[in-house]
Parts: structure tokens; sequence; C-alpha cells
């Protein structure tokens, strides 16, 4: 092992709404359906978050969740989105740190969670579990 005394850290998000789990679309129609689904409602974001050491054997583990409630849309807003956002490596169709205004309009939650990442939560595990690492870090 190279850098055994690293701690590295592993994240995944998901969409979830009435009962349908959307992760990155495949295609533009794909994105566009997911949109046409998501909006006017309120949709929950998920990211599980995995951080370990391999040197210590210390690793933690932990979902964040976020609830967004997107704006009711119409078709040319839809497609300005579309052509204007790259969302096929998002999960749901969309980038929250793009949007300025167009998709969300309330949120409830972490907007670092919705992003892909919920820091907030990250830096507190780190503080608890890898209090090294989370020393180095306070300086960036």
């Amino acid at each position: 092992m190279r850098f055994p005394d690293a701690v590295v850290i592993g994240a995944d998000t998901i969409v979830a709404a009435g009962g349908t789990i959307y992760g990155k679309p495949g295609t533009l129609t794909e994105a566009r359906r997911i949109l046409e689904n998501l909006c006017g409602r309120v949709h929950e974001v998920l990211t599980g978050v995995c951080v370990i050491q391999w040197s210590s054997k210390r690793k933690c583990l932990f979902t964040d969740s976020t609830r967004v409630k997107f704006r009711p849309l119409a078709d040319v807003d839809l497609d300005a989105y579309l052509r204007d956002v790259h969302t096929l490596d998002k999960a749901g169709a969309y980038a929250a740190q793009e949007d300025d205004g167009r998709l969300i309009e309330q949120l409830e939650g972490s907007m670092s969670n919705v992003v892909g990442l919920p820091m907030e939560r990250l830096i507190a595990a780190l503080r608890e579990h890898f209090p090294e690492a989370a020393r180095e870090t306070e300086n960036l």
C-alpha cells in the first residue's frame, strides 16, 4: 500500500421521489423525463459517505439527506436547462451548483449534500473519527 496513512473519502448521491430512485441519466431524453417527474414536487437527495484509513483500521459511514422542492417548469424552461447545464453526470439530472433559482424553489438541509458531498457532516465525522486529518484540513 503506497499511502497507508491517507484518509480516503468516497461518496455517491441519489435522488428519490415517490418511490422512484434516480441516479445519473444515460441520455438527454432520460434527463428530461427525470426533470419532468421532479418539477413542482419535493424530492430527497441522499448521499452515502465512507471515510477510511488503512493504517489505523478506522472507518466512518453515514448518509445525509436533504429535501428539495422544484419549481413547476414549462417545456421551454426545461429545454433551456438541458441546453445550458450538463445533466448526464448528475444524480436526478440537475446541478444544484448551477441552479441560480431555475429549478430549486426550496431546500431543507445541506446545499453541499445536494451538490454531492455533505461538507458539514463530513467535517464533523473527520473531527470525531480522524482528528489528525481534521486538524490538517482546517487550514485549507
